[in-house]
């Protein structure tokens, strides 16, 4: 069985915009099921008419912003007999529409937990 879940979130603060996009799936027949989570969040924005100015700004947030990361997590639970992996991946990017451009940071998660057969 497949669930999507999609989640549009606008806080007080209208910069800080959040989607979230969840898929979970247990696989038939099996003790594995695998979730994978995406969240965006705009982190900043500027708007100018001059392309230059764009691109300078872009430039400049480059130069200090996050760089990509990628964590993977190995988890046993040894009373239920649980294992889970997760892969998580962080990082940023921007995206220009009109005169306005985004610095988007996102956060890429994949989880697969297992259990044992006894269960």
């Amino acid at each position: 069985m497949k669930k999507l879940l999609h989640k549009d979130i606008l806080g007080k603060n209208p910069r800080k915009h959040e989607v979230t996009v969840e898929e979970t799936s247990d696989l038939k027949d099996s003790k594995i099921s695998k979730r994978k989570t995406c969240k965006y969040f705009i982190r900043d924005h500027y708007s100018s008419s001059d392309t230059e100015e764009l691109k300078e700004w872009i430039a400049e947030k480059q130069k200090v912003s996050c760089k990509k990361d990628c964590h993977v997590l190995r988890l046993s639970n040894t009373h239920t007999g649980e294992e889970k992996v997760v892969c998580k991946v962080l990082g940023d990017f921007y995206v220009v529409s009109g005169n306005t451009a985004y610095e988007v940071v996102y956060m890429n998660e994949i989880r697969l937990s297992v259990a044992e057969e006894g269960e």
